[in-house]
């Protein structure tokens, strides 16, 4: 009889080896690199050649370009949201907290400029962006009400006033880096106040220099003919200025189309067979796809603006008219679909503008302030609060279920305080009915 234990009925999993660890987290590195440079478009080839591994290397570890983006992403905010976690004392206040997660995460241009660079590129409010951030920003609200730090403020309008100026401002930072720390910290004080809590105490906790981590285009017009008599030889050459901008404006309603229904990875032949016209046209319009995708985005913003404007230029009060306006930005997914899902497709609203603000809608905002129906606001913070917080409302509508227009107007109930109206006069322009459909 042998004095040798019987074998195991079954020997435990070997982990995965060094090598293949090491691989994936390369190309994870390697994603997130690409999505920065080269945004959502970033190929599988690009991917590789920053991880310097081979081809069909990729397809051992991801099935899918996608994967490889998404978990390239969450990962790399998870770590950054963690070491904002390291930050925070055990003993802090609501008050104290949200102070710092706000300034901190408005800092990531600076702590993790890569991490900015492709959390804007890739549209952050979607991908990866449902992470510990949000849920701390959920705990620690829900905390400031109950115990009373934070008055009675709507939680779900504070939740998305937070996490929507807090995207935003990474977004407009690392478009537009001349917007600097100062602004992530004057919107978090603003957002403070907006919560009820003492002005001195939000100012206080917004200029400590405590945030320091250590790191582990404007609207355009279309031309207009303005001579009333031609020679024949000018009409032939309307005739043909005329046939021109019939060809350009097919294309770019054929990419608006296709970037709301297919998104940003389209082939010129999709989108020239969608237009009707052949390859060569498109190039005596467009040098690049990219520029094709900005003359669309331009032009989506036109047909969307000039319908706003067409609604709010009667109202005669500055500060009712800015409301509507605003209410009927947030109601985008309503009245113009296909425009609100091309720009959640194209990720970044801001890219468009100086200083990632509309022009049109911030010359309502001055104008308010101008006629003294909003409080002064020399940086137009309270403007970039409410502009980040719709962006992410647009998005969020476009992405998720549940959410209707009418929440608009529950943010605007929020933040509208904060520009120096009364409760009794925010609730009397709410009332007022709003247009939702073109």
């Amino acid at each position: 009889m042998s004095d040798q234990p019987p074998l195991p009925a079954s020997f435990p999993e070997r982990g995965p080896s060094r090598s293949v660890v090491r691989t994936r987290a390369a190309l994870l590195h390697g994603a997130l690199a690409s999505l920065a440079a080269e945004g959502p478009d970033a190929s599988i080839d690009s991917i590789t050649e920053r991880a310097n591994v081979a081809h069909g290397t990729f397809y051992e570890h991801f099935e899918t370009r996608q994967d490889l983006l998404t978990e390239a992403m969450t990962n790399a905010l998870a770590d950054f949201n963690g070491r904002i976690d390291e930050q925070i004392p055990e003993s802090a206040s609501a008050c104290e907290e949200l102070a710092l997660r706000m300034r901190y995460f408005g800092r990531m241009p600076e702590l993790h400029p890569t991490l900015a660079a492709a959390f804007s590129s890739a549209g952050g409010f979607e991908v990866g962006f449902a992470t510990s951030f949000l849920e701390h920003i959920d705990s620690v609200i829900a905390r400031g009400i109950a115990n009373g730090e934070f008055g009675d403020a709507d939680p779900a309008a504070a939740f998305a006033t937070v996490t929507g100026s807090s995207g935003w401002l990474v977004a407009v930072r690392t478009a537009y880096p001349h917007n600097g720390t100062d602004r992530v910290d004057a919107v978090a004080e603003f957002v403070l106040t907006l919560l009820d809590v003492d002005p001195g105490e939000a100012h206080a906790l917004c200029s400590s220099v405590r945030p320091h981590m250590p790191t582990r285009k404007s609207r355009t017009t279309p031309a207009r003919l303005l001579s009333a008599t031609t020679s024949d030889v000018s009409r032939r050459a309307l005739a043909q200025q005329d046939r021109s901008r019939k060809t350009r404006s097919s294309i770019v309603q054929a990419a608006l189309t296709l970037l709301a229904d297919e998104g940003t990875h389209l082939s010129i032949d999709r989108i020239t067979k969608q237009a009707g016209v052949s390859r060569a046209s498109f190039y005596r319009y467009f040098a690049t796809k990219d520029e094709l995708f900005e003359a669309a985005s331009i032009e989506g913003m036109q047909e969307w603006e000039d319908y706003i404007f067409d609604i709010t230029t009667s109202i005669e009060d500055p500060a009712d008219r800015f409301v509507m306006a605003m209410r009927l930005y947030g109601r985008l997914p309503d009245s113009h679909p296909h425009v609100a899902r091309a720009f959640c497709n194209l990720g970044n609203f801001a890219a468009g503008y100086p200083n990632g603000t509309e022009p049109d809608y911030q010359a309502l905002y001055d104008e308010a302030i101008k006629a003294r129906r909003f409080a002064p606001d020399p940086q137009g913070i309270g403007f970039l609060t409410l502009a980040g917080t719709l962006e992410w409302l647009v998005t969020q509508r476009v992405v998720t279920t549940g959410i209707t227009g009418d929440f608009t107007d529950a943010v605007l109930g929020f933040v509208l305080p904060g520009f120096g109206l009364s409760p009794t006069e925010v609730t009397m322009i709410l009332q007022q009915p709003s247009e939702s459909s073109p």
